[in-house]
């Protein structure tokens, strides 16, 4: 809002934790939607976002962060989130969790989703799997890796995660990555709008 109380057009923004799900209300403009944004801080909450029992449905977001830094968030309690997301507006931030493959979010074959910003993976000490990319070919933000040093870069032909992007709209960074980084991991990699930062791998 400004000094007069509108709602300046693209500054709406809900946020909402997961452990009250609540929404605040808004004025509606004409061709003004508002999405909910989500920031989970444990396992509570993200059993409260997406219910392994399927009681909620999908919506659109704007933005999802998950912050897990103990790990207490396995595969199969992540692999719930893509039935909650109907689509991703925004950007997509996972912290920690016991995460070790992306395909719990994003693979088309498991009906997952794509975000349509930046994404975020940071201090994911057991992520080795980024298969679930495979078939992006572009990332409307970031694409960031920071402290996940067991990530696999260097798989086969048909199989690296990363070979069909062409274009990164943000910033690529690459940070603490322990495995080696080889063969063809952005071999279709044409474009990045931002930096391209490679620091301790």
């Amino acid at each position: 809002e400004n000094a007069a109380g509108e709602i300046i057009p693209g500054s709406l923004k809900t946020t909402t934790t997961a452990k009250t799900l609540s929404r605040k209300t808004v004025k509606e403009m004409p061709g003004v939607h508002v999405y909910n944004s989500y920031v989970i801080n444990s396992r509570e909450e993200l059993l409260a976002f997406a219910p392994q029992d399927f009681s909620k449905g999908a919506e659109v977001i704007q933005n999802l962060t998950i912050n897990d830094p103990n790990g207490t968030m396995s595969d199969h309690d992540l692999s719930f989130v893509k039935v909650r997301v109907e689509r991703l507006l925004g950007d997509f931030v996972v912290v920690g969790t016991a995460l070790t493959s992306t395909e719990q979010f994003f693979l088309k074959a498991l009906d997952g989703f794509t975000p349509e910003g930046s994404v975020t993976f940071k201090n994911c000490q057991s992520l080795t799997n980024l298969n679930g990319m495979k078939d992006w070919t572009s990332v409307g933000g970031d694409l960031v890796f920071d402290n996940c040093p067991n990530i696999a870069t260097n798989w086969a032909p048909g199989q690296n995660c990363l070979q069909s992007i062409t274009e990164v709209k943000g910033s690529v960074k690459l940070i603490g990555v322990q495995t080696q980084m080889a063969g063809i991991t952005f071999n279709s990699l044409k474009k990045v709008g931002g930096d391209f930062h490679v620091e301790g791998c």
